[in-house]
């Protein structure tokens, strides 16, 4: 399980050097070009605008429940890293049910989902009568003892695009988008659209979106956290009635203003990426910054959030380290999941003895000022090998090597 207490680190005026070439790194290979930002933002909200309406038309229970998109995900936290190609958007459903009398319970054997009951939600009088035909509807979702199922709610929403499967594109101010396919992905129904300029992946996952009025259960966290909450169908083959929790806008007020964690955040993703990690989500390396910022804004610590670049990388590598080697992360709402449960002990244990390694090679070579071997333990966290060999790639090589000379030690 590894220590009980993170990796040491050195000073952080030992780590300051790394600051100008992590800055440039950044610039160079992590960070999104703002222009580009902006317009496929424009683009993508405008292309999906169109594909609303058409859902709309095509199926008459999503008109009635359709209510708002919220954007979520990487790009829209500013944890993107480099290229705006997928986007994650909750399509928030608005129910036709009574809110506060909803029964919401999580249980100690399933931490981190809610189960709902909506036996004593249903509408009555006049409310009902204006929405009888919705309320019919989304009451066979839920389970003879009112159980509201998540694997119904995912087979309605897969059956929204299956009548879209003809839909090829789309004219937006006078320009087609192509769609070539709606797939399916845990919960999202994904589409790939293409166009002038733009060639995106939009995720698209249906939510509920619970009041500030009513709370989720103990032991779920909610301190100072008062607002609107989501749950997600994400979909499990052990209890069809669980639904995952999401407090998207509190985790963007958890981090609100911490721009250089959110830098660190993203040389993470950058090294996780090039190091092909794909057990470890973008959700799971996030949940390492909600904790720090977290405890840090709750003893007041603003040193700590505005030392150098250079230490605050060094630091969270080992924080990373230490989560890997205890093969716990807690989920930030509920501690009792562990966000690693799926990820088996070997793999843990090999990411783990990895990052320890770069971080003593990485210290080693600041104290023996040994820049050239720095330079290339860098490139292997943030440049893929085949940039920094292929001769078809000799101006990125370059490029990385001028960057990286600017780490003056």
């Amino acid at each position: 399980m590894g220590s009980s207490s993170p990796p040491q680190i050195r000073e952080e005026k030992f780590y300051k050097s790394l600051e100008g070439g992590l800055t440039k790194i950044n610039n160079e290979c992590i960070a999104m070009n703002g222009d580009e930002k902006s317009s496929m933002i424009k683009i993508t909200l405008e292309v999906l605008d169109e594909l609303i309406k058409k859902m709309k038309e095509a199926n008459k229970l999503f008109e009635w429940l359709y209510n708002k998109n919220r954007y979520v995900g990487s790009y829209f936290d500013g944890l993107r890293v480099k290229e705006a190609t997928e986007f994650d958007i909750d399509v928030v459903l608005k129910m036709p049910i009574i809110y506060e009398k909803c029964k919401i319970r999580r249980t100690k054997a399933y931490p981190g989902s809610i189960d709902v009951n909506l036996s004593d939600a249903k509408l009555t009088g006049d409310k009902l009568t204006k929405h009888q035909n919705e309320t019919e509807e989304i009451y066979k979702w839920v389970d003879k003892d009112g159980y509201l199922s998540h694997r119904k709610v995912l087979k309605w929403w897969e059956s929204v695009f299956s009548k879209l499967q003809g839909l090829t594109a789309l004219v937006v101010n006078n320009k087609e988008y192509k769609i070539t396919a709606f797939k399916k992905s845990g919960p999202a129904m994904t589409a790939h659209i293409s166009g002038e300029n733009v060639d995106i992946d939009v995720d698209l996952v249906p939510v509920i979106e619970f009041p500030k009025t009513v709370s989720p259960p103990h032991p779920i966290r909610w301190k100072d956290q008062e607002g609107v909450w989501y749950i997600v169908p994400k979909p499990r083959e052990d209890n069809e009635f669980l639904w995952r929790l999401s407090f998207p806008d509190q985790e963007r007020k958890v981090m609100n203003g911490l721009n250089k964690l959110k830098m660190v955040n993203r040389f993470l993703k950058r090294m996780r990426d090039v190091f092909n990690w794909r057990p470890l989500a973008s959700y799971y390396i996030k949940s390492i910054f909600l904790w720090e910022a977290h405890e840090r804004k709750e003893k007041k610590d603003e040193v700590f959030l505005n030392k150098n670049l250079g230490y605050l990388f060094a630091y969270f590598l080992g924080k990373l380290q230490w989560y890997l080697e205890r093969q716990t992360l807690p989920f930030f709402w509920d501690k009792e999941m562990n966000l690693f449960v799926k990820i088996n002990r070997p793999t843990l244990e090999g990411f783990a003895g990895r990052i320890k390694n770069v971080r003593a090679q990485m210290d080693r070579h600041i104290q023996e000022a040994n820049t050239a071997e720095l330079e290339k333990l860098m490139r292997s966290l943030f440049y893929p090998a085949k940039e920094s060999i292929s001769g078809d790639n000799k101006h990125s090589h370059d490029v990385v090597r001028s960057l990286l000379s600017k780490l003056r030690l």
